[in-house]
């Protein structure tokens, strides 16, 4: 009969540099020969006697993953880790210039243009009107395409300051909230 002592310390956190990758680490147990690698209860890999991995061209959401240790080719009971989320990143770095001819030329870093696994449903821009008066009117929001990184919008309301704000539309809800 072999003694089994399941990994531990177990964490799963997302990667600063890529918003769509997470990194697990644990510290090994003893009396195995392979691990499982559990996401949202599905086995996505086994792995040798390793004590970290990483998962990679994920989608938003929430995820929580699981080891188990595997010993004479059966599953021992699990090793969870915290749950953690991806979030839908954000367009960034928006810049508003006026035209000469009066218009508002926006332009702004769109991050889903460099992946290749994942995309908005489209760029969002609200925009509201601030009259000589101090009142604010919102005006109708632009959606542009999901790559899209800049925009030339007409000023035809009228006098006044203009706000954008730069959101996303993915899966139908809006970000960020």
């Amino acid at each position: 009969q072999n003694n089994i002592e399941l990994p531990f310390n177990f964490s799963a956190q997302t990667v600063g540099n890529d918003p769509f990758a997470v990194n697990l680490a644990w510290s090994q147990g003893e009396g195995y020969e392979a691990i499982a690698v559990l996401r949202n209860g599905e086995e996505i890999d086994r792995i040798g006697l390793l004590s970290q991995y990483q998962d990679t061209l994920l989608q938003p959401g929430l995820y929580t993953y699981q080891l188990r240790a595997v010993a004479r080719d059966v599953l021992q009971a699990p090793v969870t880790a915290p749950p953690v989320e991806i979030s839908v990143p954000p367009c960034t770095g928006l810049i508003c210039t006026l035209t000469e001819d009066g218009q508002v030329a926006l332009q702004w870093h769109n991050p889903a243009n460099n992946y290749d696994h994942f995309d908005y449903d489209a760029v969002v821009l609200q925009r509201t009107l601030i009259t000589p008066d101090g009142t604010e009117q919102e005006l109708e929001a632009r959606e542009v395409n999901h790559d899209a990184h800049n925009y030339l919008d007409t000023v035809a309301q009228g006098a006044g300051q203009y706000r954008y704000t730069l959101r996303v539309r993915y899966n139908n809800n809006i970000y960020p909230i």
